[in-house]
């Protein structure tokens, strides 16, 4: 008896964990979750899409002082300093460029099709267009506040959409999901949950550049890199477009890569009585 009921607790967790992670992992690319290291959590993932490890380093042409491991909204985050309004090119992540961060007509996955969710804190305004994550102008895509306003934008191979999003400013952590829809023809963004602009179709250009991918900076505005200014946590990227519910259960603070629920926990350690109180 002992021993089935040590089998069916094994089994429960696997199914039930296995579960939980199923939707979120299917068609996942590259995750970056910044817990002490910017190595891609997605490779090597059961039942994600990843085909790369796309491991990122600290870089900057004038050094890395202004980016360091911060708390963040799950475990540690990366927060950047902006250069603090000083010197630009102080410190952002580098991913460098691959089949796993290309989504256009080029890429191995549905071509302009691409949902990027990430969190951030704003701690100030010291340039322009300050930037979360970028692959480049133009029609390249990319994460950004939009230029004088408090508010983000994103460009998904159409351009920045309308300047009608919340204000972030203040410190605390936003949920931030960007959507280039290459089928419904269409690109979105949501705030926190809540759909904030929708802009054209998207037509994401790879071949423009050969840009490496940047996680709180832009590759493609010269020695201005357009630093972020505050922290950055938890950033995937799907090569799908992902579900109202799924946007819903990010937004509301689920884990791209959840551990065991308290409630799976809990049964186990049920199970764990039962069987002290068999021996005893």
């Amino acid at each position: 008896m002992k021993r089935k009921l040590l089998m069916l607790a094994g089994a429960s967790l696997a199914m039930l964990t296995t579960s939980s992670q199923a939707a979120l992992v299917d068609g996942l690319v590259n995750y970056w979750n910044f817990d002490g290291n910017a190595n891609d959590q997605a490779h090597g993932l059961a039942g994600s899409a990843s085909t790369n490890a796309d491991n990122g380093t600290f870089g900057g042409a004038n050094g890395t002082g202004g980016i360091s491991y911060v708390a963040g909204r799950f475990g540690s985050a990366i927060g950047l300093d902006g250069a603090a309004g000083v010197a630009q090119d102080n410190g952002h992540v580098v991913v460098p460029r691959s089949g796993d961060t290309l989504f256009g007509a080029t890429s191995a996955h549905t071509p302009n099709t691409l949902t990027t969710s990430l969190w951030v804190s704003v701690a100030g305004d010291d340039t322009g267009w300050q930037t979360v994550l970028s692959h480049g102008e133009g029609n390249q895509y990319r994460v950004a506040m939009r230029g004088g306003s408090n508010v983000p934008g994103y460009a998904g191979g159409s351009g920045e959409g309308p300047d009608n999003g919340p204000d972030i400013t203040g410190g605390d952590w936003h949920s931030i999901i960007a959507i280039s829809d290459g089928v419904a023809g269409n690109t979105r963004l949501y705030v926190d949950g809540l759909l904030t602009s929708t802009g054209g179709a998207p037509v994401i250009d790879d071949a423009k550049n050969d840009f490496d991918f940047f996680i709180g900076g832009n590759p493609d505005t010269g020695a201005q890199t357009r630093e972020w200014f505050g922290g950055i946590d938890d950033v995937a990227q799907w090569n799908r477009v992902l579900t109202e519910s799924e946007i819903t259960s990010i937004a509301g603070g689920a884990a791209i890569i959840p551990e065991p629920s308290t409630g799976i926990l809990m049964g186990l350690s049920g199970i764990a009585l039962l069987l002290r109180r068999r021996r005893g």
